[in-house]
């Protein structure tokens, strides 16, 4: 399983497939890093967050998630997680990782690179690759691995063997697209560090809609000069223990916290408004 930036200057990168859908911020302090996050094993695309282009929010929002699948418990977090689909070099490694991780979400994110009953391999973005992508996220969505979850938020800390002392963690949930800086909202609070090719939009729009579920990952940094939103998290993360955890190829941990509590989500949203962009 590569993960050629596993070892950059931020940290180890959140597992696919292990967290709820959601939206992540990312700081880099001495001892923690806030990470904050916008992923999940499963979202429907029917209850994302509409675009509003009456106005975009000088501070972002995150709002919980209306949906998701996530793994139903540790040893099926370890089976489901995997690096995310840019992390590898070639669409052969994700063949050699399926082979091996047949769970792996990315046999949905991935499709193309799923052996066939013939033994053959159906073209990337082609319908043969939707209707696979289609049946596995459907028998992921029924089957013993995972388990629903709605209106939640979650906690996501990696603890990276190498650098003790570095706590990096992350809260996630819901984003809003009007709220991604654009031509049309030139004052919108996220910022885009890379511009989208056409073709591989295209391709995640169309599995989107084919699974009829959303798996991504969209990293986002705030200050936190307080360190209270790192703080909140951190000691969040100590009075229980995780909902699930999976040690990953680089023997990281990967622990998520899930946050139902409308009282306790209200508590980290009204930290998060204090966060100018």
């Amino acid at each position: 399983m590569p993960h050629p930036s596993t070892r950059g200057q931020n940290g180890t990168l959140p597992k696919q497939g292990f967290l709820p859908d959601a939206w992540h911020i990312h700081h880099v302090s001495p001892e923690i890093q806030v990470w904050r996050k916008h992923d999940a094993c499963t979202l429907h695309p029917s209850l994302l967050v509409e675009p509003d282009h009456k106005g975009a929010s000088s501070m972002v929002t995150l709002l919980p998630i209306p949906c998701a699948l996530v793994p139903a418990d540790a040893p099926a977090a370890h089976r489901l997680c995997g690096p995310n689909y840019d992390e590898f070099q070639s669409d052969r490694e994700i063949v050699d990782l399926l082979c091996v991780q047949p769970d792996s979400v990315l046999q949905v994110t991935m499709p193309h690179c799923n052996v066939e009953g013939g033994g053959g391999f159906p073209e990337e973005g082609s319908r043969a690759a939707l209707a696979v992508a289609r049946e596995r996220m459907d028998s992921l969505r029924g089957g013993p691995l995972t388990r629903e979850v709605r209106d939640v938020i979650f906690i996501y800390e990696i603890e990276d063997p190498l650098r003790r002392g570095t706590r990096q963690m992350g809260l996630g949930g819901m984003a809003k697209v009007a709220e991604i800086r654009t031509e049309a909202t030139p004052d919108a609070p996220i910022i885009r560090n890379e511009g989208i090719r056409e073709e591989k939009a295209k391709g995640r729009a169309d599995l989107i809609q084919a699974t009829r579920s959303f798996v991504g990952i969209v990293n986002n940094a705030i200050n936190d000069e307080s360190r209270e939103m790192a703080e909140s998290m951190a000691s969040y993360a100590a009075h229980r223990p995780c909902d699930y955890h999976a040690r990953d190829e680089y023997s990281n941990v990967h622990r998520i916290w899930l946050i139902h509590d409308p009282g306790e989500q209200a508590e980290f949203f009204e930290l998060l408004s204090r966060e100018p962009c």
